[in-house]
Parts: structure tokens; C-alpha cells; sequence
């Protein structure tokens, strides 16, 4: 994950990109550690009747 955007000039992304890859890679690590198919919702009183 080490693809980094080129501007129109050719030039590496300034520090807002750079921070936008931190973000979206630790993001990733997260996702492959716990899983696709695991959900982060927590649903403390069982599925909600009323959805669906």
C-alpha cells in the first residue's frame, strides 16, 4: 500500500495526502485484523423488530 498520488505538475502529494494515507492504511489494518464479515455494530438487546 506504499502507491502514493502524483499531482498535475508530476510531484508527490503534500501533507494532506500524506495524512489521508495514514489514515486510510490504518483503516486497512484494522479491517484485515478483525474481518470483512465481522460487524462493528454492537446490538445490545437483540435485532431490532421494527427494522425490516
Amino acid at each position: 500500500m506504499q502507491q502514493r498520488f502524483a499531482n498535475a505538475e508530476g510531484k508527490k502529494g503534500g501533507r494532506m495526502m500524506r495524512e489521508a494515507e495514514k489514515v486510510l492504511k490504518a483503516n486497512m489494518e484494522k479491517l484485515m485484523e478483525r474481518g470483512f464479515s465481522e460487524s462493528k455494530r454492537l446490538s445490545p438487546g437483540g435485532p431490532d423488530p421494527r427494522h425490516h
